[in-house]
């Protein structure tokens, strides 16, 4: 019994050195980490579905142009948008207009929407999808003449 003791205290106190000498070396220097998003739903109340197999991140700078916008559309996949610049503004059906400035940060998903900036300055935002891997095009769906929503209908651009 005396013979394991002396062998696991040994043994026990490398293992505390080491893990507090890994921590000196690897632990954060002048890191600050603030939450900017936490949410189970949308900005519009929907609750976020992930795809079951096959995961991936898609990660999108979007820079709009004040008075751009970027047209009626919709997201297949729950995506996480932060405002880097400028500001944007949501319209959603059903919704009441959103303005979005930099430094926030809000989650979209299967609804239709438009996002214009009526801003002075141009609008960047860095948005992350969740979709499924090997989609194309996981984070867009466009309102056209085939796949309009019933609120109101475009035509076909040229």
């Amino acid at each position: 019994m005396k013979r394991r003791v002396l062998i696991a205290a040994p043994a026990l106190v490398l293992v505390i050195a080491g893990t507090l000498w890994a921590q000196g070396v690897s632990g954060p220097v002048g890191l600050k980490a603030t939450t900017v998003l936490q949410t189970t739903t949308t900005a519009h109340g929907q609750p976020l579905q992930f795809p079951l197999f096959r995961n991936q991140f898609t990660g999108v700078l979007f820079e709009l142009a004040p008075g751009g916008r970027v047209g009626r559309h919709r997201h297949p996949v729950p995506n996480v948008v932060y405002v880097m610049e400028g500001e944007l503004t949501v319209e959603a059906d059903g919704q009441p207009r959103r303005v979005y400035r930099a430094g926030q940060a809000f989650s979209e998903g299967d609804h239709w929407h438009d996002g214009i900036n009526n801003g002075s300055v141009p609008m960047r935002a860095w948005v992350v999808f969740a979709g499924e891997e090997g989609t194309r095009r996981p984070y867009w769906r466009a309102c056209d003449a085939g796949k309009s929503s019933p609120r109101r209908r475009r035509s076909s651009r040229p």
